[in-house]
């Protein structure tokens, strides 16, 4: 789950990620978010990690600001890699 806060200097996502691992707790989850246009063209992005436990089947929230990208209509995003414990 993510959602998208505007203001004027950027872009705040606020979402959930959640651990589906049968064996063991995830850590410092990098995510990775891309802008896209009205015509889903891919307008450019962000990485950020999120340096926390995720322990099994607990989702863990997450907060941060990205900056602003003229033209966004919409975005998309995907975990690009998590570590396990």
């Amino acid at each position: 789950m993510l959602k998208r806060l505007f203001n004027k200097k950027g872009k705040y996502f606020v979402g959930n990620i959640k651990n589906n691992s049968l064996l063991a707790r995830a850590k410092d989850a990098e995510i990775r978010v891309t802008s896209l246009s009205r015509t889903e063209s891919e307008l450019g992005g962000a990485e950020f990690k999120v340096y926390e436990y995720i322990e099994l089947n607990e989702p863990q929230s997450f907060e941060r600001k990205i900056e602003a990208i003229q033209d966004v209509e919409g975005s998309k995003w995907n975990i690009v890699s998590a570590l396990g414990e």
